[in-house]
């Protein structure tokens, strides 16, 4: 049998923190059944399990060795692992256009190699990636989109990989729909992986990495000297900590205008039309999404998410006097 590697590539936003807790929690299941889900380091330690990004930056600081250095620990795990046919590798950075295919050039030689990537909506894409990382970095959104576009280009990253790993072995869905198919996105993740029992495998909890709405994001924006890098979030669960899920993003409301998405979405036109054309997803690319003009956004004005924001300090400086109060009742 040959050894197969699995690799889910994100795309970012689309449930890739549920799915790298989902192979964390089964990881023992999943190693039974003959998949190998290694930690950070590429080994089986039992906790954090499933999650690669940090490892495919960390060898990528020194380009000359990487490939090098991750076929060494590829090979180390079939050695190691030989009632395994598969290993299983979750990076949503590898769909970034960081030069990561080329890494599993001889790779591809060797094994199998099957890419997972799900794909979403432009225009929600970008707002959710804007509010949990680059609105940390950048404080102008529609700036920062057109810098950003070719990330959100999905036909691009598939022929990036294709270089290395041809379309037929690439399982490309769409997020919005597999999300509310039956099961939802982490039944379809165990069938990617050809799991026999997806049924009997735990589940993380339902809120992964939550979106907050836009008056954190508008809190957030350009304040460089809050953040380490875009992905500190300490900011973002401290407000989780002290307000629970009371500003967690609300459904149906955008502060980007109608207008302004469509125009987003319409700039990936020939992108989204190749999706359906080679993958099958849609008959067009006028079905490949839902419809944003039918879904009944509801556009958020600059003085309700000012109004907001003064509520969101307050609501922290009432949370933390109460926690205050607690502790000095316990001394």
């Amino acid at each position: 049998m040959i050894f197969t590697i699995f690799l889910h590539i994100g795309a970012g936003k689309t449930a890739s923190s549920a799915i790298q807790k989902f192979l964390n929690l089964n990881a023992a299941e999943f190693e039974s059944a003959g998949i190998f889900v290694p930690d950070n380091s590429m080994r089986g330690e039992e906790n954090q399990r499933g999650q690669h990004v940090s490892y495919f930056e960390w060898i990528l600081e020194d380009p000359g060795s990487a490939a090098a250095r991750l076929q060494d620990d590829i090979q180390r795990i079939t050695a190691e692992k030989p009632d395994c046919h598969s290993i299983v590798l979750s990076a949503e950075n590898l769909s970034n256009p960081h030069g990561y295919p080329a890494l599993f050039k001889e790779l591809a030689e060797l094994y199998e190699i099957r890419i997972i990537f799900y794909v979403r909506r432009q225009d929600d894409y970008f707002i959710s990636a804007w509010q949990q990382w680059y609105c940390k970095r950048d404080s102008d959104f529609n700036r920062w989109t057109e810098l950003e576009w070719i990330k959100a280009n999905w036909q691009l990253v598939c022929m990036r990989w294709a270089k290395v790993v041809p379309l037929n072995r690439m399982r490309v869905r769409v997020y919005e729909t597999i999300s509310m198919a039956n099961g939802g996105i982490l039944a379809d993740f165990a069938d990617a992986l050809q799991y026999p029992d997806p049924v009997a495998l735990h589940q993380p909890a339902l809120l992964e990495n939550p979106s907050l709405c836009d008056a954190v994001t508008e809190l957030a924006t350009g304040k460089r000297s809050l953040f380490h890098d875009i992905h500190d979030n300490n900011l973002y669960e401290m407000i989780l900590d002290l307000t629970g899920t009371k500003y967690v993003k609300r459904k149906r409301e955008t502060c980007v205008s109608i207008e302004d998405r469509c125009k987003l979405i319409a700039s990936y036109r020939e992108c989204n039309e190749w999706l359906c054309q080679t993958f099958g997803l849609a008959e067009n690319a006028d079905l490949l999404f839902p419809d944003i003009r039918q879904q009944n956004f509801r556009e958020i004005t600059a003085e309700e998410i000012r109004a907001e924001k003064e509520e969101i300090i307050l609501a922290l400086i009432s949370s933390l006097y109460s926690r205050m109060q607690a502790i000095s009742q316990r001394a």
